[in-house]
């Protein structure tokens, strides 16, 4: 089960559960003593009812329980498209309301609550739905285990006893059912039975003998778990592969087992080369070396399992020894298709799988599993069901980078992808991160595909790198224009108007595959219900991307697709350097001839966001604009003017009175007109003033001091015209919320710096405008520029506050300490570089601690620091301990 209901254990996924207890589970199933109920192969839905509408309620995930529940209607048009699968969700669910309804209000809030309360865990059994097992009968099957009251904020289960209720729901369940006998579906409750007892005791002496055996090997006791177990075979392994210090010994142990906070670079620390090398390659086979380290408790558990079930019978199937013939047929038919496939990847699963299934009769049942309970937990046995089933999977879906064998024109290859392990798949979604900057009409063509693949019901997944173009490796600024995340995701938003199933986000990961690999995670955006194809196109080395297998680090119950069964295969070759060349050149029609067709209506809008205008580049700050009107409107006027001088007057010599030189001047450099502060006074003792006499007393018509005094009034008067400009602007909006109010606070307090009536006006505008009051306008004052602001916020101490979101630009202290100097200068250099093309980013969502961490794990090998580096809370064994628990859990999807 995946989604709301969680992850059903295996007594040897439970890292807390003792020797002990798995004997005497052995025990009590061997004498007859053991109750449960069979465990179906159908679809999961965990169904309620609201007194209040009068409409029965459905949830597949905690997404569905905190939006209130699905109507029959919601619930039609989730499934929307998907053939039988939507006939058998739609059928039985409206046969449940039906039944409902038929009871008086008092009988429906004693087992649903007032407003869909409670939800109660189903299974939807419908022939033409069957996953493995094919069953006779329509049936809502409502399970003994799973029921409970969810809180509706956050979608989890509430520490509440829904027993009451549920013996409501039973004591009711004769007049449900009466109401609904004319309907094709039947709602039931999953009958309690007791699993039938062994002849004779020798499969569980066996069993027992062998775990004693296997445990004793190890010096575990009955009374230690199996948490216990694999650290004792842990240490040893690695003991044999290298000598370590206890320290980097307990270390290694811990990285193994996934303890946050421990890093390669820690359990290496102070060991020699060939040390070193040994300890990483064990580190790289982490994930074999756990999974073979149970694999011995999983065998025992796993055959005394299929002895207990052996013969079991299904209630829901007329002819179980027919189905279990059928089970047969299939499996073998799928051996021969792996075996004659010569792929060594699919050997190895079947290999894998068969030590289990050990032969073809060892299908001896047409039960999926059985469900217990013990000591308050839940638990299964589902023997030789469990084999047969991913040696099915295998062969009709593939797996990682195995393909699906099953030809097309087999039995049940036509369903599509939507009949594929059904009850994983509630909803398909692609995943496509890349770095986008800019996206053009390749890239839009590849999000189409995969929209017209998913569907409506589905949902694109587009990531779009935080790095901007400059940032990346090949850049070439002479050559090419910078492009940022917020540009690309303007443009994508721009192209993807016209998709409804596609989402534009911008992911905190830099490298592609890391983000899907997040993506899908036990941390990420799935809920553990959904199918999962990761983009991928057919051009050399895409695919490349996408070749381990996510499958693997996926959330329990995510399935993900083989990647290049839906590859997409581009129809012309475009690259997003070619386009920052056009955007750099401002070719404004090579620009245009990247983007898909129905995007051009924007192309107007796409311009400015590329700085292109009819004028040249896109706005400049007020120190570059006035150096550019100086050099080039200032600079021109007087060189034009002082040209024809030198020419008549220098190198010609005075018309009257008086002779020419006797030989020409050499020629003064105007150069310095160029700088925007230089005194113009100083040409007059460049040109005239080593001459013989005044050049105005010599040269009449030629008064330079004027001169001079009329080009300093038109260079202040231009100026004054930028100026004017920005008085407008302090006009404008005081608000400071984003990023870009940031900025143009900064911007503004240089202003102030200027002095004269605009630094007064900046003065004004900043008190109105930033937060926090006198400890805000600090921060500008004590500031000499934006690099100066960010250093001073970030180095504040933790006890300066503003109470704004200008608290989030200041590091905690406790990380600070534990980063060196160089690094924090190279940080901060790269976070304000970074805040280009976040204008319209939240303050709120800015956090320098986050970000610093982010820089440190990027820069230095994934590696980051927190909190819990600077000081440790748990003892280094309870770590332990503790990382163990989480493997397993992690493993087993155990919540």
């Amino acid at each position: 089960m995946g989604g709301v209901a969680g992850h059903m254990s295996h007594l040897h996924e439970d890292p807390e559960l003792t020797f002990k207890e798995i004997k005497d589970v052995f025990a009590m199933a061997s004498n007859g003593e053991l109750e449960g109920t069979e465990k179906t192969d159908g679809q999961n839905l965990f169904i309620s009812y609201s007194v209040q509408t009068g409409r029965a309620k459905a949830a597949r995930n905690k997404g569905n329980i905190k939006s209130g529940g699905m109507t029959a209607e919601e619930l039609a048009q989730k499934f929307a498209g998907r053939g039988a699968l939507e006939s058998a969700f739609v059928d039985s669910f409206k046969t449940f309301e039906k039944a409902v309804q038929s009871l008086d209000p008092e009988a429906q809030m004693a087992i649903f609550g007032p407003n869909a309360d409670i939800y109660y865990n189903a299974e939807i059994q419908d022939p033409r739905t069957a996953n493995i097992i094919n069953y006779d009968t329509k049936t809502l099957n409502i399970h003994q285990v799973g029921h409970a009251e969810f809180d509706r904020e956050s979608g989890t289960i509430k520490d509440i006893d829904v027993s009451k209720n549920v013996r409501a729901l039973d004591r009711a369940l004769g007049q449900m059912q009466s109401a609904i006998e004319k309907e094709e579906y039947n709602v039931q409750r999953n009958a309690i039975k007791r699993l039938r007892g062994l002849d004779d005791d020798r499969a569980l002496n066996d069993a027992v003998e062998r775990l004693e055996k296997e445990i004793n090997k190890y010096g575990i006791s009955d009374r230690q778990t199996i948490s216990d177990y694999i650290i004792a075979k842990i240490v040893p392994f690695i003991e044999k592969q290298v000598e370590l210090p206890e320290k980097n010994k307990k270390l290694l142990v811990k990285r193994i087992f996934g303890v946050k906070g421990v890093g390669f670079n820690q359990v290496v620390k102070g060991l020699d080369r060939e040390s070193k090398e040994i300890v990483r390659g064990i580190v790289k086979s982490s994930k074999d070396l756990l999974k073979n380290s149970t694999l011995q408790i999983e065998d025992i558990i796993h055959d005394f399992a299929v002895e207990m079930l052996k013969g079991l019978h299904s209630a829901f199937i007329l002819d179980n020894t027919k189905e279990v013939i059928r089970l047969r047929n299939k499996v073998s038919q799928a051996i021969q298709a792996i075996e004659a496939s010569d792929n060594a990847e699919a050997l190895k699963i079947l290999q894998l799988q068969m030590r289990k299934l050990k032969s073809i009769e060892g299908i001896s049942t047409a039960v999926e599993g059985f469900v217990f309970d013990y000591n308050g937990k839940t638990y299964k046995f589902t023997g030789n069901f469990a084999p047969a089933n991913q040696i099915l999977g295998l062969f009709r879906y593939g797996r990682g980078n195995v393909p699906a064998l099953q030809s097309l024109d087999e039995e049940g290859a036509s369903e599509g992808l939507y009949e594929a392990d059904l009850d994983l798949c509630d909803e398909l979604i692609a995943v496509i991160p890349g770095a986008f900057k800019p996206p053009h009409r390749g890239h839009y063509d590849m999000i189409e595909h995969y929209s017209n693949i998913v569907g409506p019901a589905g949902k694109v997944h587009v990531m779009i790198s935080p790095l901007s173009a400059s940032e990346r490796k090949g850049f070439d600024p002479e050559t090419q224009a910078d492009v940022g995340v917020q540009q690309s995701l303007s443009l994508w938003e721009m192209y993807t108007s016209n998709l409804s199933n596609v989402v534009i986000t911008v992911s905190s990961m830099r490298s592609p595959v890391r983000a899907a690999y997040e993506f899908t995670g036990d941390d990420g955006y799935l809920l553990g219900t959904e199918c999962v194809i990761l983009g991928a196109s057919t051009k050399g080395g895409d695919q490349a991307r996408f070749a381990r297998d996510v499958q693997a680090y996926a959330k329990e119950g995510v399935r993900v697709m083989n990647p290049m069964e839906y590859a997409f295969d581009p129809k012309e070759q475009l690259n997003a350097t070619n386009m920052r060349q056009a955007a750099k050149d401002q070719n404004i029609d090579a620009l245009l001839s990247f983007l898909p067709k129905h995007a051009l209506q924007y192309q107007d809008e796409i311009i400015r966001l590329f700085g292109i205008s009819e004028g040249g580049p896109a706005e400049m700050t007020l120190e570059e604009q006035i150096v550019k009107l100086v050099e080039s409107e200032f600079q021109k006027k007087m060189k034009k003017r002082l040209k024809k001088a030198h020419s008549d007057y220098l190198d010609g010599g005075p018309q009257d009175p008086g002779s020419s030189f006797p030989e020409k001047r050499q020629k003064v450099s105007n150069a310095f007109l160029a700088k925007e502060n230089e005194e113009l006074e100083e040409t007059s003792s460049v040109v005239g003033g080593n001459i013989t006499g005044h050049a105005a007393a010599t040269y009449p018509g030629l008064d330079v001091e004027k001169e001079n005094e009329d080009e300093k009034k038109k260079s202040h008067t231009l100026e004054e015209d930028v100026l004017a400009e920005q008085d407008e602007e302090l006009e404008g909006s005081q608000d400071f919320d984003t990023v870009a109010d940031l900025l143009k606070a900064i911007k503004t307090h240089s202003l102030k710096q200027k002095g004269g009536e605009i630094g007064k006006k900046a003065a004004r505008f900043l008190i109105g405008m930033i937060p926090g009051g006198g400890a805000g306008l600090e921060l500008f004052d004590k500031a000499k520029d934006a690099n100066d602001f960010f250093k001073n916020i970030y180095g504040a101490d933790d006890s300066f506050k503003t109470n704004s979101a200008l608290d989030n630009l200041n590091v905690d202290d406790d990380i600070s300490k534990i980063v060196d100097d160089p690094i924090e200068v190279a940080f901060l250099k790269d976070f304000i570089a970074g805040l280009k093309g976040r204008e319209e980013e939240p303050l709120a969502n800015l956090s320098v601690t986050r970000e610093l961490q982010i820089f440190i794990a990027d820069k230095f090998n994934k590696k980051t620091v927190s909190q819990s580096s600077v000081s440790e809370t748990l003892s280094e064994e309870a770590e332990l301990v503790e990382g163990v628990m989480n493997y397993l859990l992690r493993q087993n999807g155990a919540t």
